[in-house]
């Protein structure tokens, strides 16, 4: 909206410019230079509005009203033409150049940085092409010929070139970051704000690659809320809603390096651990099921938020779609020896077992969670 209302302004200046000998002389460059200021305060306040979510007013409403009191101090007490046009220039290159500073270091994608670009040009080009264009025109510019010289003709056009470019930035970024919303909301479940299966499937290829240039193993962990029907049944399922977003929570707070968290549908929660060996996939599975025995909810009477974990491992002899369902057929056997532990699916004897009450801090320099 703010982007919007800058070109606005900036059309009325062009127009401005052009219909400045209908206006009364000694008003007839006023209306085009608060338009082309105002477009460049509020194009620098949306810009530093949309990358830091936040914009001072106060440096660019000062900034504007100084450009307007230059310019008007150049033409009733010093009236200069020259003094006054290169004035605006240069507080249009400190009034763009403001928020150049402020979004340095948000400027990730390739887009941002063509728009973080386009607005420096455009910012050192106002003072330099002015400066340029009077001294070629020094001996001949006047006020009364100013509407029709070259150097109103080039300030107008390069304004308008640049104008253009950003433009294009501007309505490539918009595109951009729709394409990209669309997608995230696609991926993402509404719920818990957690990947679904499609967002799974997207980040699947990294670690199908890592397979095949050489890494062993990545673990799949099926997680599945013990009792959640009977959450449901008792409390309602708003709280059974309320449960299933604070067990998202803790499991984004787990810092387990490389992981993709992920929520399957229902109380069924899915972990992919990356480069993950027996031994790892173990520990992690342990230190999660643990975490999970200490989680609670004032939802549900401030009783315990138990999981049961499937657990297999995937490796480049198969897909994660094998590996997926070996990992749920031991989410249902820890499911019906008891809840609360842990089965691996690839273990053929001596089953994996450890229940939450049972479980000890020494995993955490595999896995830590975040406070």
């Amino acid at each position: 909206m703010v982007f919007s209302a800058s070109y606005l302004f900036g059309a009325f200046g062009f127009i401005f410019d052009f219909l400045r000998n209908l206006f009364p002389e000694t008003l007839n460059y006023m209306p085009a230079n608060i338009a082309y200021m105002a477009m460049a305060a509020l194009f620098a306040s949306a810009l530093s509005l949309h990358y830091t979510k936040r914009t001072q007013f106060l440096p660019l409403v000062t900034m504007f009203v100084c450009s307007i009191l230059i310019s008007a101090y150049y033409s009733y007490i010093d009236d200069h033409i020259f003094k006054r046009t290169f004035a605006v220039n240069v507080f249009g290159t400190f009034i763009l150049g403001y928020p150049i500073v402020s979004i340095w270091k948000v400027k990730k994608r390739k887009i941002d940085q063509i728009i973080y670009g386009l607005t420096i040009v455009t910012a050192l080009h106002f003072p330099l092409r002015a400066g340029a264009i009077l001294w070629i025109e020094s001996d001949r510019l006047t006020v009364e010929n100013y509407a029709n010289s070259m150097t109103s003709l080039t300030l107008q056009f390069t304004s308008s070139v640049a104008g253009l470019c950003i433009a294009m930035a501007l309505l490539t970024m918009f595109m951009t970051t729709i394409v990209f919303s669309l997608r995230r909301t696609s991926e993402t479940d509404t719920l818990t704000g957690l990947l679904n299966r499609r967002g799974v499937e997207a980040k699947l290829p990294k670690f199908e690659e890592a397979l095949a240039e050489g890494v062993n193993s990545h673990a799949v962990l099926a997680l599945d809320i013990d009792h959640f029907k009977q959450v449901n049944d008792t409390y309602g399922h708003n709280s059974g809603d309320e449960v299933l977003i604070a067990c998202a929570r803790l499991l984004k707070k787990l810092d387990i390096e490389q992981s993709i968290v992920s929520r399957m549908g229902g109380e069924e929660f899915n972990l992919i651990l990356y480069n993950a060996n027996d031994e790892t996939a173990k520990l992690a599975a342990d230190y999660v099921c643990g975490a999970f025995s200490q989680l609670t909810h004032p939802v549900i009477d401030d009783k315990a938020v138990t999981v049961s974990i499937g657990v297999s491992l995937w490796s480049a002899r198969s897909s994660f779609s094998d590996a997926a369902r070996l990992a749920d057929i031991a989410l249902y056997r820890a499911k019906s020896e008891g809840r609360n532990c842990v089965r691996l699916a690839h273990m053929q004897s001596g089953p994996y077992q450890v229940r939450g009450k049972d479980r000890r801090s020494n995993q955490a320099g595999m896995v830590t969670l975040r406070t």
